[in-house]
Order: structure tokens, then sequence, then C-alpha cells
């Protein structure tokens, strides 16, 4: 690469050069912090047409880069490693980028790796490997300079340390718990210690030659990666995906700017009780063991149930407890395996939905997330938000010790109500409809959908295509013997298969339907009876009859998997219903892509419906809220519920899909777990 680079803060300059340039620029920020509505940016780099230009945000102002960045609108593309964050970074500067050439070179990566391995997507790795081996040093020294300044922070945290005859092992000891919070002493420290930033790097005159090369690099590797991977995209016929993931990017940008609003009062609250409820635990465990063994501490556990029960343990996994809380249960093994897993889950969730929420939270009580569009091979996206359980945890009295959703609150001001539109099983219902376009449609599958192969009163057959608002308006027949079509629930139907003998209105059917519904979604991610027996813990004897009975229910699923299997020994790769192309690291993973289409093609599809959706939103003051698996929640505000249907429809309207799609809607005017469902 070379590039002519300059410093400067006469915007002027670059915007005359930009007028006279065409095609595609590279844009990147460099912040003070990660926090997308706190941290700011104090470098702003471009690079186009061999020239590259770094300008110090401290030393301009906003009216002069707002029309910088206006004077892109006529390129072809506007280039960024991750460039959300880049958008989010500008407006807190003051700025922002309202239109619609935006490209993320993370996107143009995942799309050209011609694997489904989850290989890094990070710009200098992807430098060093596509373009030159030295791509990273300038890294290197910047890396270099913030492991200096961090050193320096604990040399004098050491320093405090003695002044307080407190050893630095002792020290760790107690930092390391997961009920630890910084007080006294150690509070004050971080406050006036906090941790260097690429600000702090920037501002030593030593290193600040190095962060302006390295800012001005990585809009030139950015640039130069784009020209390497385009063609790529080109050549495999995947421009129509990319576009795509281009114009979700200032939706998902929205999206993010909103945040969820976070009960602090309530976490705080729930903290305390949760704190103390695991302590308690704690001391269930050293009563049982006369040992101060910790949860995390495998080996010696191991050594503990050998030693003290003569239980020989291989793991100290969930499942292996489990299997010791089931065989012992109220003897001293049992409780004490009982309290390890209810431990584990106390502290993991103590950590992810209290303390870190507070943390995301405190700047103006929301929480935010980046929402990312390149991570999973199949296309769906991912966030630290995704997984925020439906259900509270609770202690052994049935008492609500925290509930996850609870502390998800409507933001108020006119947003009184949040709306929550979730697709109805829409994996299964892509399932059966592919089954359909395949072979005719599988019976059990489609008629969990629709009253497919049925007739009304009036022996007319139904329809998918003519008939799909008549569903559950008419009555329909089924033309094998002529009674009334009720919907089949899929999870009964691999029971029964499994289970004939088994009465369906039985307990012991209840928890068989559960197992049904496990092989269900698990089968349609390519399982095996290997697998049920891995991921669930069944009964070898069950995983072979659940496997087979998935089988014998839905058998028009092999056809299915048939045309998967021979499609990718013929080319070589196989593609969603939207284009999207799946390729294999290991040939012998073929049944990966029975799902990969499958999970890719609701993915591209949800894809689609939020760009139609934010469209539809722009008028108006109502506004998405996040973006988890396959819901949407979305801030109404007064007096606009009358978008809700309108978004419904959108969602529901999917032309090629033959099966029915049905977004269901809930609502809540408190908190997310108080949601009710809106007939």
């Amino acid at each position: 690469m070379s590039y002519k680079r300059t410093t400067t803060n006469d915007v002027g300059i670059i915007i005359e050069r930009l007028k006279k340039s065409k095609g595609w620029v590279a844009i990147d920020t460099e912040t003070d912090g990660l926090h997308l509505k706190q941290s700011m940016p104090f470098l702003l780099t471009l690079s186009f047409d061999n020239e590259s230009y770094a300008i110090d945000l401290q030393q301009s102002n906003p009216s002069a880069i707002q029309k910088l960045l206006d004077n892109m609108k006529h390129f072809d593309l506007v280039l960024g490693h991750n460039i959300k964050y880049d958008l989010h970074m500008l407006r807190n500067y003051g700025v922002i980028y309202k239109y619609n050439n935006l490209a993320d070179t993370m996107i143009m990566a995942r799309l050209s790796l011609e694997s489904d391995e989850i290989r890094t997507i990070a710009l200098k790795a992807l430098a060093k490997r596509y373009l030159s081996v030295e791509a990273g040093d300038d890294e290197l020294q910047i890396k270099s300079a913030m492991m200096s300044l961090k050193r320096h922070n604990t040399m004098m945290f050491k320093h405090l340390l003695r002044e307080k005859n407190v050893t630095k092992k002792a020290f760790d000891a107690v930092a390391k718990d997961t009920l630890y919070e910084p007080v006294g002493y150690h509070l004050e420290f971080l406050s006036t210690h906090p941790d260097p930033t690429y600000l702090d790097i920037y501002k030593d005159p030593l290193y600040t030659q190095s962060m302006l090369s390295y800012a001005m690099n990585d809009t030139e590797i950015t640039l130069e990666l784009a020209k390497l991977m385009y063609p790529v995209l080109v050549a495999k016929e995947q421009l129509g995906v990319f576009e795509r993931e281009c114009k979700i990017l200032q939706p998902l940008f929205r999206m993010e700017s909103v945040g969820l609003r976070i009960d602090r009062e309530y976490l705080k609250e729930r903290k305390e009780v949760v704190k103390k409820y695991i302590k308690e635990r704690r001391k269930d465990l050293r009563r049982l063991s006369n040992t101060d063994i910790k949860i995390g501490q495998h080996k010696a556990m191991k050594d503990m149930f050998s030693d003290k029960w003569g239980i020989e343990l291989n793991s100290t996994d969930d499942r292996a407890l489990k299997e010791i809380e089931n065989e012992y249960q109220d003897s001293e093994p049992g409780q004490y395996a009982k309290t390890v897993r209810e431990l584990r889950t106390l502290e993991k969730w103590f950590s992810v939905y209290i303390m870190r929420m507070l943390e995301k939270s405190e700047y103006d009580g929301r929480a935010y997330t980046q929402i990312n569009t390149g991570s999973a091979v199949t296309g769906r996206v991912s966030s630290d938000f995704q997984q925020f359980p439906k259900y509270a945890i609770t202690d052994r009295e049935g008492k609500e010790l925290i509930h996850p959703r609870r502390m998800v609150i409507t933001t108020e001001n006119g947003y009184d109500s949040t709306y929550y539109l979730d697709y109805s099983q829409i994996e299964l219902r892509v399932q059966a409809n592919y089954t359909y376009e395949i072979s005719g449609g599988d019976l059990n599958m489609c008629r969990a959908y629709m009253p497919f192969k049925c007739h009304n009163n009036q022996h007319k057959p139904f329809d998918p295509k003519e008939d799909r608002d008549l569903i559950f308006t008419q009555s329909w027949y089924k033309d094998e013997d002529n009674t009334l079509w009720k919907p089949v629930d899929l999870h009964s139907a691999t029971a029964m298969q499994a289970f004939p003998n088994v009465d369906p209105k039985s307990d012991e059917f209840k928890h068989l339907r559960f197992l049904g519904k496990s092989t269900n979604f698990a089968k349609n991610y390519g399982a095996t009876a290997t697998t049920l027996m891995a991921q669930f813990g069944f009964e070898p004897a069950v995983a072979r009859k659940m496997d087979e009975a998935y089988y014998k229910a839905f058998p028009k699923i092999l056809d299915y998997q048939k045309l998967v299997r021979d499609t990718y020994k013929r080319r070589g790769f196989v593609k969603n219903r939207y284009g999207r192309r799946y390729y294999l690291s290991n040939k012998r993973f073929v049944y990966k892509l029975y799902n990969y289409i499958i999970q890719g093609t609701c993915a591209d599809m949800l894809k689609d419906k939020i760009i139609e959706v934010d469209k539809l939103l722009s008028p108006y003051k109502s506004r998405f809220q996040m973006n988890i698996h396959d819901e949407l929640s979305f801030e109404i505000y007064t007096g606009e519920e009358f978008l809700i249907p309108a978004i419904k429809k959108i969602m529901e309207d999917v032309n090629w899909m033959t099966v029915p799609v049905v977004a269901d809607i809930e609502v809540t005017k408190s908190n997310w777990a108080e949601k009710e469902t809106v007939i």
C-alpha cells in the first residue's frame, strides 16, 4: 500500500479533494472508550484515491465535520470496519451520517470466506492474512504503549497495597470473587487511576505520531481489503446478500441508539438479596464438605467426592452433578451436587444480569449494545442482549430472586407501551415450506400451520395460495378420513411416534412431549441420536426412539436433507432462499448445512422486514427498541398504536412462503416480564 498521508484540521482542503473523487472512501474514528453513548472520538481518519487524512476532532468543530460527511454522499460506498460503531461516535461528537451508501468490511469478509469455521474477521488479522504479514506492526506499538500505561497503574496500586499492609496475592484472592465490589481505598484508586484509553496514548508526545499512523493505517487497510473482497462477492453471486447487509446498517444503528431502559433500583435491591442468598449456599457447601472448594475448582471437587464419599467422577459439569443429585437425592453428596449447580447458575446470573446491567446503565439509565451482523456463518445477528431468560430464578422456597426481564422497563414520557412482535415457530414453518417446494409438502409439518390436503364442506380442496386468509374462518376436513382438521402439535407428533402406547393425556406424556420438542429443534439443527444423548442427557434407548420417530412423523424431511447433500456434493456449497452461500470446513459435517439453510433463510427474511419496518416508522416518533432472535420490540409513542397492525402485516407478508407466517403480538406498560398477549 502506498498512500500519501496528511494530518490537517483544514477540513476545507479535504472537502475539495472529496468533491473531485468518486468510488469508495474508508472512514474510522479513534475514541476514548467503547460506550455507545458516553464515549467520544478524538480522531477521524479517511482514505480514498491513495490519500489518507487524519483530523484531530478536539481541534475541529462539528459543523465542519458535518460538511465533510455530507460531501461523501456521492461516493458509491463509504466503508468502515464495524462502521455502525463509528456512526455512534460521530453522533456523540455532534454529527450524523444520514446517507445510505454505507458498507462494512466485516460483512464483506464473512461473505468472502469459503468456510463455516468462525474465523476472526478482526481488521488486522484479515490484513495480515490477505495483505501483508507486517500489517499489524503499528498496532503492536500502540498495544505496547497501552501496556506501559497499565503497568504504571498496577505499580501504583501495589504501592498502595503495601501502605495498607495487604499483599497482592491476598487482594487478588478477594477481588476474583464474583460478589466482590470495589470499596474504600480500591474504589478511590479506580476513580483517580482509570483504565488508560487511546486518547491517553495520543496525548503522550512520545506516541502521538504512532497513533496518527495507526489510525490512518486502519482506513488504508479497510479500503485495500474491500478491493480484494468485492470481486469475490461478485464471483460468488453474493452482491444481493451484501446489498441487504448494507441497507440494514442504518436501521440497526437507530435501533442500537434506543437501547433498553433499566430499572436500576430493582437491580440494586435484587443485588443485595441474591448476594445474601449466595453466601448462605456457600455456607452449605462448606458444611457439607468441610472444605472451602470454589465451584469452579473441578479437580479439587472430584478429589473431594472421591475422598469423602467414595464417588469417582470423570467430570463435575452440570450433567454429571445432576446425575449425582438424582442418585443420592437427600444424602450429603446429592445435596452438595445440587448446591454447586444452584450456585453456578446464581453466580452467573449475578454477574451477567445484575452487575453487568448496572454497569451498562450507569451513564443514563439505559443499556446499549451493538447488533453484529457478521459474526454468525448463517447470517443471524448477534449481541450480548440475545439471552434474557423468560423466567425468574428462585430460592429453594420458590421465592423470586431475580427476573432478568423485570429489569427492562418502559421508557415513559410518551413511550408508555412496549410492543413485542415475535415470529411463531418460524424455523419450523420455513422447514415445512422447504418440504412443500421440494416434494409436495410433509403432511404433519404442513398441517401444523394450514389445512394441507383438506377440503371445506363444499368439497373444495384447500389451496395454500388462494385460501390463506380462510384457514381459521372455515371448517376444513381431512381427505383421508373426513374428520375436522386441527393444527398438528409437532412436538406431540414426535413423542407419539416414539411412544405410541402412552396416553397423550397422561402426565407421563407431558414429559415425553417436552422430549419431542427438544428433539424437533435439535433435529432442525442436524442433530443425531448421539447428539440428543450428549446435549439433553437422553438415555440411549430414548434417543434412538426419538431420532427414528422424528423421521416417521415427518418423512419428507429426508427429501430435503437428501437434496441438500446432493447439492453440496455437486456444487461444493448450498444457498438459502435469499442466495446466501454456505461452505464447509469439513465435508463430513454435511448435516450442518440442513440448519444453515433454514436458520439463514429466517435471518435474511427478518433483515428484509427490519428494513421495511424502519421505512414505515421514519415519519413517526415510535421506534425500534431491540431485535432478539425472531422477536422485534418497539417503543410505541402514545397515539401511534395504529402502527402495530401495519408492522404485523409487513412481518407476515412473505411472498415466497406458501406456509403461512405468523407474528404474535405482546405488549407491556410496565416491564418486559409482564408483557401480555394482544388478541
